[in-house]
């Protein structure tokens, strides 16, 4: 374990904690309406070209997709398919919008891999709250007693409800230990920073070398012990918060892999006050249902 010498970077207060989503709709003054509607809730990046929609995506690597399905030339459908054929793009949420609500036209974009549907013409007013509701329907989680375990659409959503989880502990006066491999940026607002700096929260990174040697090790104590040396206190007072503790466990080895999440468990259950870990949805069918795995052991 390593603690930062510095508190993470401040990121830009207009777009911090704030999804990426690409708009694709050759009608140009429909992204500027989308702009100023879900203006602090996203921050929208608008593309008028199905032809340019694979390059723009990998550009600004968006965290969802907002995808015109009756476009000219390049239409949505063929767009689609180029998202979910390249390996960089496919795990992108895509949610296509369309006048069209025939159920043939339904069932053509998910057969395709989108992940949800919005009619036009679109309700502005709620275009935002519509979104993010599709998009938190894709996070997952599961719970028993003090344990928590959630496996989010993606990244950026995951560093988002870090946040969230973060600041919800603090607001009910408990100290809470965050461990990440990540340097801090991603999740350590202002606000997250002036815990840090008044004691209440502890943030330490996890040394890359940890994840070579944690699947061998067969005493958890010394981590437990390492641990101890950074917390004023018992461990016991404090709520963990784990960032992709999986990535420690080498959820590609599932032969091993349900000895090391019960000890893993065993270790921090007996510790912590509580435990709340935070995935990201893995991409393949046996990722996703190993990780899926050790989300029931874990909770149960």
């Amino acid at each position: 374990m390593d603690i930062p010498t510095d508190t993470a970077t401040e990121a830009d207060p207009a777009t911090q904690g704030v999804l990426r989503a690409l708009l694709v709709d050759d009608d140009a003054s429909t992204g500027l309406i989308v702009k100023a509607a879900m203006k602090g809730e996203f921050q929208v990046v608008s593309e008028t070209s199905g032809a340019e929609v694979v390059a723009c995506a990998t550009r600004i690597n968006p965290d969802v997709i907002l995808l015109d399905i009756n476009m000219p030339n390049v239409d949505g459908y063929e767009v689609l398919r180029q998202l979910k054929l390249h390996p960089k793009l496919a795990a992108i949420p895509v949610i296509c919008m369309s006048g069209d609500t025939t159920e043939a036209s339904r069932k053509r974009i998910f057969t395709l891999g989108a992940v949800g549907y919005l009619r036009k013409p679109i309700d502005i007013r709620t275009l935002a709250s519509d979104l993010k509701a599709l998009l938190s329907a894709m996070n997952s989680e599961m719970a028993q007693g003090t344990r928590h375990f959630v496996i989010a659409f993606n990244q950026a959503e995951k560093y988002r409800l870090i946040k969230e989880t973060a600041r919800s502990l603090l607001a009910t006066d408990k100290k809470v230990m965050l461990l990440s491999l990540a340097e801090g940026a991603e999740f350590c607002d202002k606000s997250l920073n002036a815990e840090i700096q008044a004691g209440r929260l502890t943030y330490l990174q996890i040394i890359p070398s940890l994840i070579t040697k944690f699947p061998y090790l067969t005493e958890l104590s010394a981590v437990k012990l390492d641990l101890t040396e950074f917390v004023s206190g018992n461990l016991s007072e404090y709520a963990l918060i784990f960032d992709d503790p999986h990535l420690i466990l080498n959820i590609k080895d599932t032969q091993s892999l349900l000895a090391r999440v019960h000890g893993l468990k065993e270790m921090l259950c007996s510790t912590f006050a509580e435990v709340r870990m935070f995935c990201t949805r893995e991409v393949g069918p046996e990722s996703a249902a190993a990780l899926n795995e050790m989300a029931a052991i874990f909770c149960r």
